[in-house]
């Protein structure tokens, strides 16, 4: 079933910005869930899409895009005059399936728990400092769909030396956090498995 709007009555204005790039969303199979129906909001470009027509004041929003984890918040839906007024922007986070760049600093691995089995919903954090001395952290969660179950990978954006030391953090309700510190190489892709024990 699709919620579709049967007005022009503009009620809410939401961008998507790639978390990682810093640019807009443009693609073309973004997917747009209010309270768990399918919504099929106007696309403006730039990452910017418009509800029409809402009948209520607020709705819990899920927005699903290829290669992005999966987003839900409350959507405030009261009527406004243009598509810049009160624009939501929300950031989605690159999934493992996303499609990084060639050549970036990064670390993949899988997360796995009891019984060796794939562990999702891992926040997977970076503490590390640039080539100048600066302070920089990032992170993102280990994946639960198909062959990326468990899986994740975390980029290490800005200038750092050409051999540092990075320390990355494992954390998820109902186990224990484990910490690890990675030789990293600028420019290459590592691997790190990491097995999570139960509190």
């Amino acid at each position: 079933m699709s919620l579709k709007s049967n007005t022009l009555k503009l009620s809410a204005v939401v961008q998507l910005i790639d978390s990682y790039a810093g640019r807009p969303i443009v693609a073309g199979d973004v997917e747009f869930y209010l309270d768990g129906i399918r919504a099929l909001p106007l696309s403006k470009g730039q990452g910017i899409y418009a509800f029409v027509g809402l009948d209520k004041s607020h709705y819990e929003l899920l927005v699903k895009v290829d290669g992005y984890f999966p987003l839900t918040f409350t959507l405030d839906a009261l009527n406004k005059n243009n598509v810049s007024e009160e624009c939501t922007v929300k950031l989605l986070l690159p999934a493992p399936t996303y499609t990084y760049p060639s050549g970036i600093t990064m670390l993949r691995g899988l997360v796995v728990g009891e019984s060796q089995k794939p562990l999702a919903g891992v926040r997977v954090t970076s503490d590390y400092a640039t080539a100048r001395g600066a302070p920089r952290s990032s992170y993102t969660f280990t994946a639960d769909t198909g062959r990326y179950d468990g899986r994740f990978a975390l980029p290490v954006p800005g200038k750092i030396s050409a051999a540092s030391e990075v320390g990355f953090q494992f954390s998820k309700t109902g186990y224990a956090s484990i910490a690890k510190r990675v030789a990293i190489i600028v420019g290459i892709t590592q691997f790190l498995d990491v097995e999570l024990k139960p509190n």
